[in-house]
Formats: structure tokens, sequence, C-alpha cells
């Protein structure tokens, strides 16, 4: 039969040259169904031609058939329910013209395409408009080709089940994926929030280190470093009772004095260096690919970063800012950007330095200053530079950094 040709077309371009995330593209299936309702124009005029009242009668229907479905496809919403109305006018309408052109290819093709847009529902509109449209359709054609009941009868019932039944596994298929497809992307964007609150918790761990550390130096100044003063001072005081009546015992005195002196300068200076407010960063291209990839390991962004030859000569002050600022940059960009690709640039230019930042992301018409960026300019500002943000709704955001450069002291 045609109708099994049709369908295998039909098919085929489905599954082979669209893409699954625009199936259900409403521009696309109206394109079908006009194609389809024009085939029902042509099985009115072959059928109904020899009778002119008759055939008008039924274009005046079809007409209405066509203002029907087009008024549907104006709609932006399916839940309404002029929608569901209209849907079901669709369903009835196009059963009668089935069983009134029983040999007509374009009615049975028009009626079984209400199909797709049975399934974009969800849960009980889906249940029961499928439910509905399988019982009319079976119903239909079997009161359709029963009589006469033949052998060619019998084969044309179970040739159209067939086709109609392929064509719900093929939809069940598809609506399989999208599911799928709509969980995947929900769970890809928890897993995105939960990284960035593990960015954030690491942030948080970093300084909850350094604060304990800084405790545990003043306490270890108190202890080690108070108590080794204090034994020098006595150490001395003694020296300075015994010079003359006992020279031999003084010497042995300031040799142990010498001795707490050493000790007490290595203790101070275990203690500056870990009371230094900013960590040596010895290479900060290693610092930040190590960052890069720590965003990239759950979420789907790409970042590149590129930067000037012998970077790390640069004073640590700097390097430690340019860090805190692209990890703070990074992190907004993927929370609240949604970005999906960010540039990292850094450049020097007759002795200034500039750092430029930029994504893809949402963008805003207003910056807000967060505390995020306050503090990146508090940090740019102390460096003696100056920090400029960027950005535009659906055009994405721009951070770009210029500072003075200076080297690090050997």
């Amino acid at each position: 039969m045609n109708v099994i040709m049709y369908f295998k077309v039909f098919i085929k371009s489905l599954v082979t040259k669209m893409d699954k995330a625009k199936l259900y593209s409403k521009y696309f299936l109206s394109l079908i169904k006009y194609t389809f309702l024009l085939i029902v124009f042509h099985d009115i005029y072959i059928k109904f031609h020899s009778t002119p009242f008759t055939m008008n009668s039924f274009i005046i229907f079809y007409i209405f058939l066509i203002i029907n479905d087009f008024s549907r496809t104006l709609r932006k919403t399916r839940n309404t329910k002029p929608f569901l109305i209209s849907l079901l006018i669709t369903i009835l309408a196009g059963t009668f013209l089935r069983y009134a052109i029983p040999n007509g290819t374009g009615t049975t093709l028009y009626v079984i395409f209400s199909l797709f847009e049975i399934f974009n529902f969800r849960k009980n509109r889906f249940k029961f408009f499928l439910f509905l449209h399988a019982t009319i359709f079976i119903s239909s054609t079997i009161l359709i080709c029963i009589h006469p009941f033949t052998f060619n009868s019998f084969t044309a019932i179970i040739l159209n089940l067939v086709i109609y039944f392929s064509i719900l596994s093929v939809l069940f298929s598809i609506m399989a994926i999208d599911i799928e497809k709509e969980e995947t992307t929900k769970l890809n964007h928890k897993l995105n929030l939960a990284n960035i609150k593990l960015q954030e918790y690491s942030l948080q761990v970093e300084d909850l280190t350094i604060s304990t550390e800084r405790a545990r130096v003043s306490q270890e100044l108190h202890d080690s470093l108070g108590h080794s003063l204090m034994a020098l001072n006595m150490h001395i005081e003694f020296a300075k009772k015994i010079v003359n009546s006992n020279p031999d015992k003084v010497e042995k005195v300031l040799i142990k004095s010498e001795e707490i002196a050493k000790l007490s300068i290595a203790t101070l200076r275990d203690a500056v260096n870990a009371l230094k407010k900013d960590r040596y960063i010895e290479s900060i291209n290693l610092e930040i690919n190590k960052l890069i990839q720590n965003f990239n390991m759950f979420n789907n962004i790409k970042i590149f970063y590129s930067s000037f030859k012998n970077i790390d000569k640069i004073h640590n002050k700097i390097k430690y800012s340019f860090y805190r600022t692209i990890q703070e940059f990074l992190t907004n960009s993927i929370k609240h950007g949604n970005a999906t690709e960010i540039h990292i640039f850094i450049t020097e230019e007759n002795l200034l330095i500039n750092l430029t930042i930029c994504d893809n992301g949402i963008g805003c018409d207003t910056i807000l200053n967060s505390t995020g960026l306050n503090g990146i300019d508090n940090r740019i500002k102390n460096l003696g530079g100056t920090v400029t943000f960027q950005s535009k709704k659906n055009l994405g955001f721009k951070l770009k950094a210029l500072v003075p450069m200076y080297m690090e002291d050997k």
C-alpha cells in the first residue's frame, strides 16, 4: 500500500535527518502537518470531484480543520483548555474524514500525526489523549475495513495497526531519550552547583587553615620565643655579675647565650614566614592551570589561558593577586553567569601588566558591587593598578586589570 511507503520515508527522515533535541519543534511539525493536509485535499478532490455539492461541503469542513490547527500552532502553552479542545477536534475531525474517505492516504497520515502533539504532554493528559487516540484509531480502522469483510480487509486492518504501533514505538523511544536528557541536564546542573560549593568550601578551608596557622604561630611565639628571650636575658644578667669574679664561667655562659640567640632567630624566622599574608607562588602558570583543571573536572566548560614569557619573575604580590582574581572570576562565571567558555589573558607592555578575563555567560545590564568584585578591586588598587568591569545582558562579562610591573626581590 502507499501508506507504508509514505511512513517508511517519513520515519527515516525523522530518525536520520533531525536532531533529537529539535524533534518537537512546532515549526517543523507544522510543515509536515500541512503537507499531509495537502494530501487530504487531494483525497477529497479524487473522492468527490464528480459531486460538486459534496465536494464543496467537504472543502468547507477542510478549511475549518486548517483554521483549527493553525490556531493551535499559535498558542504558546499546551495546557490550556482551548488547546486541548482544539486537539480533540483534530482527532475527531480527522477520524471523520478517514471514515468518509476510507482509501485516502492523507487522512490516515493526518490522524496518526496528531500523536506527535500528544507526546508533548506529560503524565495525566498524555495518558488520557493517548488512550483516546488509540481507541478511536483502532475502532475506526476496524469499522472502515470490516465492510465487506474479506481477506484483503483483514490484511488492511493488520497493516494499519502495524503502522500505528510502529509509530508509537518510535515516539516512545524518542520520549525516553528526551526524558533521559532532561534528567541528565538536571543532574549536570546539580553537579555544577556541588562543584561550585566545593570550590567555595576549598577557599574557606584555605582561609581557616591560614587563620589556624596564625594562631598556632602566635602561641609558638609566646611559648618558645618568649621563653628563649627570658632565658637569654637571665644568662646575660648572670654573666654581668660574675664577669670579674669568675671569667672562665662567663665564657661558658656566653656560649650558651649564643646558642639561645641562634635558636630564637630561627624561631622568629619561621614565625615571620608563617605569618606572611600571601602565600608564595613559584609558578603562576602551574597554579592557574591547576585551578582550571579543578573547574573543568565537573563542569562542561572550556577555559583558555595564555600569559607572557618570564611571568614568574614578577613580584609574588602580583602573582598572588592575579591568582585570587582569576579564582573569583571563574567561580562567578560558572555560578552566576552560566558561562560555557572563559578566556584569560595576561600580557605586558611598557612596564605594565594587563589581566583580561571574559566569558560568554548571561551577563547583566547593571553590575552590582558584590563582595567578590570589591575584593578584586581592592587587591588591584593595593598594587597601584586599576580594574574595570564590563557586561551586557546575554553578552557575557569582562574584567580588565592594569598594574605596574615590578620584579621579585632577590
